[in-house]
This record gives C-alpha cells, sequence and structure tokens, in this order.
C-alpha cells in the first residue's frame, strides 16, 4: 500500500475515532476514505519523507485527549519502533550537521526533527508509526547518501524554490501543532483533508527534491560539451530583464511603494497556480508596463519563482526578432533546473540546429519536450515574463509565438506573464483564450486615476530628490504629468539636465507649458515631445548649420533600420566624428540614449519615433519617411563606394581555406569592416524601398551593380550575413523594375540576382575569394555581369571553349528537404511561400533565403505525400495518399482538422481555387470531392466520372471549372457550381493522366502521361491543339503553364526538366539535369522567372528560366556547381582535370573546353588532383 494512501487512511480513521471519543458525528457509520492523487513515480522515497513530517503532528499530544474511549485505547507499541526511531533521529542529526555547508537546507531538516520528535512521543495508532518511522529511516537514508556526492547538491534556482516551499509548509503545520486545547483538536480534526492537501504538496516537493539530488550526481556527461551547446542556441541576453543591457534601454523597478495594486495582483496570479496558464497586461504607450513587469520579474526572482524572462526592444536587434525569444527561454529555464538542463542538452544533442527552426518546432523541441521529461522534478510552476511583444518586427511571427504560448497545455508546469501594447493583431490573437477567466488581464490605461497620480508623485520625488524645486514647480509638474508615467520619466530626464546646466527654471517652464499646447494634440506625451525640440532647436547660440545636423541625426536614428553607433551616423551623415553627434545631440538626451559601452544611439521610448513621423502632433519637426530614407540609401551605396580596398577587403591569403578555416577571421573582419560598411551593405535596399525614385538614385544602383557587387558580397559572406543577400539583391532588381529602369540596368540587376543566388545556395560560398576564383570566371561570358567585371580582372583563369560558352546557369539552388521522396509541394499566390513534405513534419519555407519559417510537426503530419497550400498562405491540406485529408489552419492557431469523413479517404492529388474558397480532393476511387472552406465550409460535392485514381485536379483561373487527370488514361473537365462534367472525357493519352494545368486564361490545358508525352487541349471543345511532345524518355509525372501562357515546363522520371514553346511545341530550355531520381513536381513562380521542381531524390530545386536557349545545350552547372579548388593539365597537355569544393572530379577537352570524362565522386572538398606518371 502506497504510504501516502496508508498516511491519508491513517488519518481518517484517527479522525473517526476521537469524533466518537467526543462524542461528535454519532451518526456515522462507516470510516471516511480519501485517496491522494500522486504525480507519477510515487515509489521514489522522497514521497515518504513530507508524508511523515507532517501526517501525525496535528493529533497526537496527549494533552488535548478529552474522555477517551476505552474501546478505542491506543495499542502497546510494536517491537522495533524506539529503535527505528532512535536511527531516524540519528540520521537527521548527520543531515543538520551536513546542512552547515548547504543553508537552505538547515530550515527544512530543523523543521523535520520537530515532527520526529512528535511522531515517536506519540500514542495513537501505534502500527501505523511503525510503518511512517521505517519509510521515514529510508528516505533519510537516501537523502543522506545524496549528500555525501563529492559534488553534493547544486544549488539552482528550482531546487531553492522547492526548499522554500517545503518550510512553508512546514511553518504551516508548526502553526496548526500549537493548537493544544480540546476545542482546538476539534478543529484540527475538521481540517484534516487540509491538512493532506500539505502532506501531498509537501511530498510533491520532496519527490522533486530527490530527481535534482539523482540528477546532480550524473557525471557521465561533459560539462563543456553541454555549455557548448547551450551558447550554441545562441540565447539573447541582452533581453533578460536585469541584463547589462537593462540600464542602456531604461530598465529599471519602479519606486518602492509605486504600482503596489498591480505588482501585488501580478504577483498574487504567479503564486497561485491554477489562476490560469497566461496573463495578459496591456496599456498605451507610456504607462509603464516595462517597469511593472520588471518589478515583478524582481519580486520572482528573490523567491526563486522566475523561471525566464524576455524583454523584447526595438533598440537592440535580437530583442526585436521572435526566433530568439523561445532559445532564450530555454537558455535560462536550463540555468533554473539541472533536470531541465540535462533534458535540454539531449533534445540539442540529437537536433543541434533545432533552435533555427521554425517557431513551432522551438516550442515544442526546446520547451515542451524538455519540460514534459522532466516536470516530476520542477517546481509546480516556472513563471516566464515576456515584455513589450509588440515591439518585436513581424506581425506575422508575433502572431504566431502568440498561438504557441496560447496553446500551453495545462499539464505543462509553466506559465506566461506577456505584456504589450493592444494593438489589434496581439488583441485579437489574446482575447477570448486567457483560459476564460477575466482576472487574467491586466489594463494599465484603465486604472484608478488618483492612485495613478499618487505613484507618479512617488516617483518623480524619489527620481529628482536633491534638486531645488519650489512647492509651486512641484505642483505644476505633477499636474503636466497627468496619468502617464513615460511623461514623467521624460520630464524628470529633462529636469536634471536643466539642473546640471543652471537652467532649472528654463527646464520646468519647458515641461509646464507642454500642459497648455493646444487641444489638437491628443496625448500630453507629443506635446512634451514638442516643447523639448522646441527648446533644443530654438537655443539663441545654435547655428543653421547645426539646426540641420541635429534635425538629420533624429530622423536617422528614427529611420534607421537597426540602432546605429555614434560614428555609424557619423559616416552616413558625412560629419566629422562620432564625438560630433554626441555633442550635437546633447540636449535631446532626455529623448535619446547613448550606451556608454557600444555608442549606440536609440530613443528613450517607442513613443518618440512615432512621434517624429506624425505630422500633426511633431509640426516643422515631424520626418518626412520616404525622403530620409531615399538620402539614407544614397549614403548607404555611397559607403559601398569608397570602401577599400575594392578586392579582398581582409586580405585573406588563400583561396585555398575555408573561411573557417581562417583563424584571425573574426579579427580581420572587425579591423577592416566598420559597422557602418556593415550596416549600408544589409540595409540599402531596404531604404531603396521605402525612399523615392529618382535618376540621382536610379544612377548610384547601376554604378553598386557595375562596380561593387562583389566588393558587396565579400562584405555579406564574411559578416555571415549572406544567407539574406539574395532577398536583398531580388528587392533592387524589383525596385530597377517598378522603376522603369533601363533595360540594360534591369538585365545587369537580373544577372547580379542570379550571380548571388547560386553563389549563396552552394559551397561555394564556404570561401570568400572564390567569388572571383571561381564565379566570376566560369560565370558566362556573355551575361552582364562578366562583361561588368572580368575586363577589371587580372591573374585569374580564363577558360574558354564551347562549354563555357554553351553553358546554362539555369540551377539557382538546391534544398535538401527530406530523406524520402518529395511528392509534391506547393506555392503561395505571392510566391513567397513553399509548402513541402518531409519524411516526419511539413515544412514551410520562404522561397528566397530557402529557410523554413514554420512546421507542423504532428503525428498526421508524418509520411505526408500530397500537399496544396491556400493561396493567401494561411491554410495546408494534406494527405499521406492512403488515409484521410487534414486542413491545418495556420493563420488561427495551426490547429489541424480533418477535412472529410472517415470513409472518404486515399486521396492522391490535392488543389485549391484561386480564391481559396474551395478544395478539391481526387481519389484513389475515381471520385472527386469539392470542398467549400472560409464562408462556404461544411459544404462538399462529389464528382463521379473517372473510373480509377484520380491523379491531378486543378481549378480554372475563374474558379468556375475544374480539371481532373486520371490513371483511366483520360482528362475530365467539370463545373464546380453544378457537379457535372463539361462535355466528353478528353482522350487521347495511353496510359495513365498524372498532371493537369490550366493557362492563365483558361483557354488552354496541359497535361502530362506516363506515355511519355505531353498534350495541349481547348477545355472547350476537347480538341488537342498541341502535341503529343515527346521530348522526354520516360514517364512526364508533372506540367505547368508559365504565368502568361507563353511557355509549359515538365519534369519526368528521366530526371529532366524541359521548358516549351507552348504555342509551337519547341523544346527552348534543357534538359536541364541537376535531380539525381525521378521529377515528381514542376511549378512557376508566379512572376514567371524561376521554375521549382523536386523529386524522389529528396531536394526542391529552382531553377531561373528568363534565360532560355535555343536548343538542348549542355546544362554544365549541374556539373559543376561548386568552387574548384584545384586543377591540372595532363602530361600530353591534351586535358584538364579539375578539383571541386564538392569533392567531385571532372576532365576536360584541353582544346574545345568539353567535358570528356563525366562527374567522378571522391571524397569532401578535392584540394589538389593530378595525372598519374
Amino acid at each position: 500500500m502506497p504510504l501516502m494512501t496508508s498516511i491519508q487512511d491513517s488519518l481518517a480513521r484517527s479522525k473517526y475515532k476521537w469524533k466518537k471519543r467526543l462524542r461528535l458525528g454519532q451518526e456515522a457509520t462507516s470510516h471516511p476514505h480519501s485517496v491522494i492523487d500522486l504525480l507519477p513515480g510515487s515509489t521514489h522515497l522522497t514521497e515518504s519523507v513530507q508524508a511523515v513530517s507532517s501526517a501525525s503532528s496535528p493529533i497526537h499530544d496527549p494533552t488535548t485527549i478529552v474522555n477517551p474511549d476505552p474501546e478505542v485505547a491506543p495499542k502497546s507499541p510494536p517491537k522495533g519502533t524506539s529503535s527505528t526511531w532512535a536511527a531516524v533521529s540519528a540520521l537527521l542529526h548527520t543531515l543538520e550537521a551536513g546542512a552547515e555547508v548547504f543553508p537552505p537546507a538547515k530550515p527544512v531538516v530543523s523543521g523535520l526533527k520537530l515532527c520526529v520528535h512528535a511522531l515517536s512521543g506519540a500514542c495513537q495508532e501505534r502500527e501505523e508509526y511503525e510503518y511512517l518511522a521505517s519509510k521515514l529511516k529510508e528516505i533519510l537514508h537516501d537523502l543522506n547518501e545524496h549528500m555525501k556526492e563529492p559534488i553534493g547538491l547544486k544549488m539552482t534556482d528550482s531546487v531553492r524554490r522547492i526548499y522554500n516551499d517545503i518550510e512553508q509548509e512546514l511553518e504551516m503545520v508548526a502553526k496548526k501543532q500549537e493548537r493544544t486545547t480540546g476545542r482546538r483538536l476539534l478543529e484540527l480534526i475538521e481540517e484534516s483533508d487540509e491538512l493532506l492537501d500539505c502532506y501531498r504538496r509537501i511530498g510533491g516537493h520532496f519527490q522533486r527534491l530527490t530527481l535534482n539530488c539523482t540528477m546532480n550526481t550524473l557525471k557521465v556527461v561533459s560539462e563543456q560539451a553541454v555549455e557548448a551547446r547551450l551558447k550554441g542556441m545562441s540565447p539573447s541576453m541582452s533581453a533578460v530583464f536585469n541584463s547589462a543591457e537593462a540600464i542602456e534601454v531604461q530598465r529599471r523597478s519602479y519606486a518602492e511603494g509605486t504600482r503596489k495594486a498591480q505588482i501585488d495582483l501580478l504577483l498574487k496570479w504567479a503564486n497561485t497556480p491554477d489562476a490560469g496558464k497566461t496573463y495578459w497586461m496591456n496599456g498605451m504607450a507610456g504607462t509603464g508596463k516595462t517597469t511593472v513587469a520588471y518589478t515583478v520579474c524582481a519580486e520572482l526572482e528573490k523567491v526563486s519563482r522566475l523561471g525566464a524572462s524576455f524583454f523584447c526592444s526595438r533598440n537592440i536587434q535580437e530583442c526585436r526578432q521572435v526566433k530568439h525569444i523561445i532559445p532564450s527561454i530555454a537558455y535560462q529555464l536550463a540555468r533554473f533546473s539541472l533536470p531541465f538542463r540535462c533534458a535540454l542538452d539531449m533534445v540539442l544533442e540529437a537536433e543541434p540546429d533545432a533552435h533555427t527552426r521554425a517557431l513551432n518546432i522551438q516550442y515544442q523541441k526546446l520547451i515542451v519536450e524538455p519540460l514534459t521529461k522532466v516536470q516530476e522534478s520542477l517546481p509546480l510552476d516556472l513563471i516566464v515574463v515576456i515584455d513589450a511583444l509588440d515591439e518585436c518586427e513581424s506581425e506575422d511571427t508575433v502572431g504566431q509565438i502568440l498561438n504557441l504560448l496560447l496553446s500551453t497545455t495545462a499539464a505543462l508546469p509553466i506559465r506566461f506573464l506577456i505584456s504589450s501594447r493592444p494593438e489589434a493583431e496581439i488583441t485579437q490573437k489574446i482575447t477570448g483564450r486567457l483560459d476564460g477567466q477575466d482576472n487574467t488581464r491586466l489594463v494599465l490605461h484603465d486604472l484608478d486615476p488618483s492612485d495613478v497620480r499618487k505613484d507618479i508623485e512617488v516617483y518623480m520625488r524619489s527620481e529628482l530628490e536633491g534638486i531645488p524645486l519650489t512647492t509651486t514647480q512641484w505642483r505644476r509638474l505633477l499636474e503636466s504629468c497627468g496619468l502617464l508615467f513615460i511623461f514623467a520619466s521624460t520630464a524628470c530626464r529633462f529636469v536634471r539636465r536643466g539642473h546640471e546646466a543652471e537652467t532649472l527654471e528654463e527646464a520646468v517652464s519647458t515641461i509646464c507649458s507642454s500642459a497648455s499646447i493646444p487641444a489638437r494634440h491628443e496625448n500630453s506625451i507629443d506635446a512634451l515631445y514638442l516643447n523639448i525640440l522646441k527648446a533644443a532647436f530654438e537655443r539663441p547660440e545654435i547655428s543653421k548649420d547645426n539646426i540641420k545636423r541635429i534635425k538629420d541625426i533624429l530622423e536617422v536614428v528614427v529611420c534607421a533600420i537597426e540602432p546605429m553607433t555614434l560614428d555609424t551616423i557619423a559616416g552616413l551623415l558625412n560629419l566629422k566624428s562620432g564625438k560630433q553627434v554626441s555633442a550635437l545631440i546633447q540636449p535631446l538626451r532626455s529623448v535619446l540614449n547613448v550606451s556608454k559601452a557600444t555608442g549606440v544611439v536609440t530613443t528613450l521610448h517607442a513613443s518618440f519615433p512615432d512621434f517624429m513621423l506624425s505630422p500633426e502632433p511633431s509640426s516643422e519637426f515631424c520626418c518626412a519617411q520616404e525622403t530620409r530614407h531615399t538620402l539614407m540609401a544614397k549614403a548607404c551605396l555611397q559607403m559601398v563606394e569608397i570602401a577599400e580596398p575594392r578586392i579582398n577587403i581582409c586580405a585573406l591569403r588563400s583561396s585555398h581555406l575555408l573561411d573557417n578555416d581562417v583563424e584571425d577571421l573574426d579579427k580581420r573582419v572587425t579591423e577592416s569592416i566598420s559597422p557602418g560598411l556593415m550596416y549600408a551593405c544589409r540595409y540599402w535596399t531596404t531604404h531603396l524601398r521605402l525612399g523615392e525614385a529618382g535618376s540621382e538614385l536610379m544612377e548610384s544602383v547601376r554604378d553598386f551593380f557595375s562596380s561593387r557587387l562583389l566588393l558587396w558580397m565579400e562584405v555579406m559572406n564574411l559578416g555571415k550575413y549572406m544567407r539574406y543577400g539574395t532577398r536583398i539583391i531580388q528587392d533592387a532588381e524589383k525596385w530597377c523594375a517598378e522603376h522603369k529602369a533601363p533595360e540594360d540596368l534591369i538585365a545587369l540587376a537580373n544577372d547580379s540576382f542570379q550571380f548571388v543566388s547560386f553563389f549563396a545556395s552552394n559551397s561555394v560560398s564556404k570561401s570568400t575569394p572564390h567569388i572571383y576564383v571561381s564565379m566570376l570566371p566560369f560565370w558566362p561570358r556573355s551575361r552582364p555581369i562578366s562583361a561588368a567585371y572580368m575586363p577589371r580582372t587580372s591573374g585569374l583563369v580564363r577558360p574558354t571553349g564551347t562549354a563555357i560558352d554553351r553553358r546554362q546557369l539555369a540551377l539557382i539552388a538546391t534544398w535538401k528537404v527530406s530523406t524520402r521522396s518529395v511528392e509534391s509541394m506547393s506555392l503561395t499566390a505571392d510566391g513567397g511561400r513553399l509548402v513541402a513534405p518531409s519524411e516526419n513534419d511539413i515544412e514551410v519555407y520562404d522561397t528566397t533565403t530557402g529557410e523554413s519559417v514554420l512546421s507542423l510537426a504532428d503525428e498526421r503530419a508524418k509520411r505526408v505525400e500530397y500537399v496544396a497550400v491556400s493561396p493567401d498562405g494561411t491554410s495546408v491540406v494534406f494527405s499521406r495518399g492512403y488515409g484521410p485529408a487534414y486542413v491545418w489552419d495556420i493563420k488561427n492557431g495551426g490547429t489541424v482538422t480533418q477535412l472529410l469523413s472517415d470513409d472518404i479517404s486515399g486521396i492522391p492529388c490535392i488543389a485549391f481555387s484561386c480564391n481559396g474558397s474551395r478544395v478539391a480532393c481526387g481519389l484513389a476511387n475515381g471520385d472527386v470531392y469539392l470542398c467549400g472552406l472560409q464562408k462556404e465550409a461544411g459544404t462538399v460535392v462529389r464528382l463521379a466520372g473517372h473510373t480509377d485514381y484520380v491523379r491531378s485536379a486543378v481549378f480554372s483561373p475563374d474558379g468556375l471549372h475544374l480539371a481532373s487527370g486520371s490513371s483511366d488514361k483520360t482528362v475530365r473537365v467539370w463545373n464546380v457550381r453544378t457537379g457535372q462534367p463539361v462535355g466528353e472525357p478528353l482522350e487521347g493519352h495511353t496510359n495513365w493522366v498524372q498532371s493537369v494545368s490550366y493557362s492563365d486564361d483558361g483557354s488552354r490545358l496541359a497535361s502530362a502521361s506516363r506515355d511519355m508525352t505531353i498534350r495541349i487541349w481547348d477545355p472547350q471543345t476537347g480538341q488537342t491543339v498541341l502535341g503529343p511532345l515527346t521530348a522526354h524518355s520516360h514517364h512526364v509525372s508533372s506540367v505547368s503553364f508559365s504565368p502568361g501562357g507563353a511557355f509549359i515546363a515538365s519534369g519526368s522520371w528521366d530526371r529532366t526538366i524541359r521548358v516549351y514553346d507552348a504555342h509551337t511545341g519547341h523544346t527552348i530550355l534543357g534538359p536541364l539535369h541537376g535531380h539525381t531520381k525521378a521529377v515528381n513536381w514542376v511549378k512557376y513562380s508566379p512572376d514567371g522567372t524561376r521554375l521549382y521542381s523536386c523529386s524522389y531524390d529528396g531536394t526542391i530545386r529552382i531553377w531561373n528560366v528568363q534565360d532560355r536557349g535555343t536548343s538542348d545545350a549542355l546544362s554544365t552547372v549541374s556539373r559543376v556547381s561548386t568552387a574548384i579548388l584545384s586543377f591540372q593539365y595532363s602530361h600530353s597537355g591534351q586535358h584538364i582535370v579539375s578539383g571541386s569544393l564538392d569533392g567531385t572530379v571532372h576532365v576536360w577537352d584541353a582544346r574545345t573546353g568539353e567535358l570528356t570524362i563525366s562527374t567522378l565522386l571522391l571524397v569532401h572538398g578535392t584540394a589538389h588532383c593530378d595525372y598519374g606518371m
């Protein structure tokens, strides 16, 4: 019988007998029973400790016995009882001695001694006490052995919290033991259920303590390796509430006595485990959210209840990116709890890149899995505080992380306090999902005004202590602040600076006059900002030039994509130095902050940029965003233009070394690439997009592409930002096209995009010098990049020959997404996201970077074959082919629901309509089901006609028709509204129809078949208008019309891709080689410039289809796709052998440049090759 149950039964029987002795409850006829729910693993000895430590104490004292009943007189003690208690006492004495070197244990051991003393002198229920004594002896022996370990018990916050909780419970028991009169005994009897709850809690605490002890004695893991893996998550330590950066961004606690009611409310929630998993504190700008959150963190940390904190901030890059939140929380939890640390390390050892994955995978791997494994060792709830969530960069990712936090299951011992402004996206996500409890929300701008004013006064008197303000000045200042803490804090800084400059009266007048600004300024903080700027700009001694310089600095700070240093600002604005910038902004230090450690300039509060960008409140100081972004784009391009040296900026000595193998690379980068140049390279296109177009800016862009692209690539690659390079250049290319740039500039920008894309997505990017050694020499001579840069080089290999002249650079990137076949993929309407299945989940990729931005790791998502994403990217429908179809609702919390009833399964094809309102599912039995979504949710229409597998379906562009292809060798067209077929089946193929595709105008329909042909149909007449096209040598698995309908792309089991003229049927590009197994799917990007393909080889490949040749030219890029590290002539001089970074070797005809021996795959990185003698 479990110990705790035994204790409960014993107490229940004692309660019954005492009631009988005292003539209470005579109507009772049976002994009451109840069962205590134990945590899993309740057989741990530690559970016995707390059970015994308090079980008998409330009812043992003989002095409280009244009229004992002879019928229930205590039995004599069993043999051995006294010796057992003596052993218990001896063990406690030993533990108490050891507690001298482990202070938190001392009060707990002392409390246990008192309980044991009481138990050993008890004279009732003696047979139960012997059992309790023996168990207590075992427990204490176990703990004593742990404490003898050389490393003892590591004092983490989790252990400290457990000791605190045990001590509190023992104090409660002690208080109850003080009740010694007869009536108090009756009260204790009535309160026995409460005491049993107390024992149960103590049991849980001791169980957790023992698990911590056990984990602490494991020595098989290398601490150094664990530390490396934890730090490898790149946690944002700046986001910890009391980090070194907290002072720089004005994080701090409230003055003592202020906001007490609100802070107490939040602490009460934190200390009440069943008060809800999430608490949302919101308030308008300036209401003091961050300071409240900081104070709560500080209070929770004092009592070891704070698991982690993440304070978002626009002013610190790593603190405004949602992707850092979960790894940072996991890192802090690993510091809080040793068992969690070990469980997390197991995850990181198995999946070292888990922190780089999509947010839902991060949350599952770094939080949920470790917590689930070790929750028995943890306190009942870990409090995590996330502040200023609205200051993160992306609304989409903010919505995603909110969905994750709000969906935390009740079983996990973790709770979240979230603070933010009541932004629409956040409010929509949170409203109605706070556990259904109204008391889990605190609105700081709806508090009692009188309380807020009192708090502001306490705060200001603390901040301005020692400054000689008159009673009248105090009254005016307090009246001016109103109900905004940000007004008060800004005013305090302004007054302090005025006092230091001996202009105190002027400073007070400036602030107080803010209250008299006309009513058009709805926010009083705006009025204060306006007065501060006027005071700075209207000083009599300031020159016109300096007025312009200060305004320029202000606007640069406000419009910067990430905060800049003083020196960076000086470089962008062509000022003398960072010192000059610092001196110029001295009068604005009440709204701007300059980090003493880094020199980074930031605004002190998020409300100041809002003010500067709003024309009405900021008046003549308003920042015209487009104009400023234009000027910043020019300044960035100018910084790249003047950078020296123009080639090999970090003076790397050899192209034979990978960047990671250059010992002093970080030092070289720091010395050669200034923060200003790095900023310019990373963000010039962002400012370009946000600015205004003009001829001068257009010429600056031309100069960049024609003379500075390769230097820019060096900076980006050495700074480890090349993964963003493709998007940056793509943005510039789009800007050129949108603003009607000259054709030659558009062609140069497009070629630059392909050049950068190829470099960034291949192994050649591991060695920066190979921009010049491999990329440039082997770029086709006819391309704009070669024309712009090859004439400026000397000493580079200049390969010639037909293979170089005929080379097609179609393959842009290869993504290895699965260890098994990728059967399908799907693009959003804007081409920004691609959805594809992997072996155990479904991934959503950013098509520019190839990074996974979202993932569905669900049991139902394992081994999925077919996927389709809605045009707006908010829903994904998927199936395994042999099972049911499911809908993954990305927009509304990521829920997964079954699309059709259980009896409708075996779904080998899925397609969305163009407006996303319907999805078509083709079945193995030949049926097609049209399922309504959104407003039409729940409507299902069955289309019957095919006699075998439906392998492909596609909606017409107008959504009125659906085409389907089947293993019955036919194509059918259906009326979506009526569910009836349109005309007769389209016949002509002699084998399964694998794929169908509509042209943009719906006038043509393409089909691909296992008969190795492609046919083009008129869907209205059912006539073949082109084909059969017979270029492929194996099954044609997929076909896709290009946007505009001028071209058709096809993928085949012959492992190649071809592009045809849709009107003549001529092959104009391909065969494109690259896939090593059958091609399953091809799809054009919405702009028609790229083609996506997936294959049995587990990859997705992206192809450039803008440059279409006229014949089936050799696609050399598929054979030489990485840096050439070495080459050597044969002894006869007739051949050349080359070795590449990917471990491949090629043999070339030295006269013609043709490949004479196909690829030989050797080992990774063929650094040297030679001919034998």
